[in-house]
């Protein structure tokens, strides 16, 4: 009987230190995740940007047609082209660039985006544009 006793507090005892460091390594990327999520929610300075050209394609009917964001002057344009047609960006949307999320800030609220090189992803929509200056 004592034997079975040792034997379930080993048992114990090995369970507690187990506990014990993985609590430890769980507050240790709870820090960790927290000062990545800190590092993201700093605004970007998005200047290297300025001056780029960006389409995605789009289709307008049986048209094929570019959505266009040109980012000049620190504030985002959005326009459709369509052959030598251009349709819009006469109203410019403020830049906000967070970690590799980009934000368009606009009147009727604006879009979200994942930057990444030269692709920007759209969340509302899905487009995706690619640089083209």
């Amino acid at each position: 009987m004592k034997k079975h006793f040792l034997f379930f507090a080993f048992i114990m005892i090995i369970a507690i230190a187990f506990t014990a460091c993985a609590s430890t390594k769980q507050l240790e990327n709870a820090d960790n995740q927290q000062e990545t999520s800190q590092a993201l929610d700093e605004i970007r300075d998005h200047s290297f940007l300025e001056g780029t050209v960006w389409k995605a394609p789009i289709k307008i009917m049986d048209f094929d047609a570019f959505q266009r964001l040109e980012i000049k002057n620190g504030q985002a344009w959005f326009a459709t082209e369509m052959g030598n047609a251009v349709d819009g960006g006469d109203v410019p949307e403020r830049i906000e660039l967070r970690g590799n999320t980009i934000r368009f800030i606009s009147a009727d609220g604006g879009g979200i985006g994942t930057l990444d090189e030269d692709t920007i992803i759209m969340k509302h929509d899905g487009l995706i544009y690619t640089r083209v200056k």
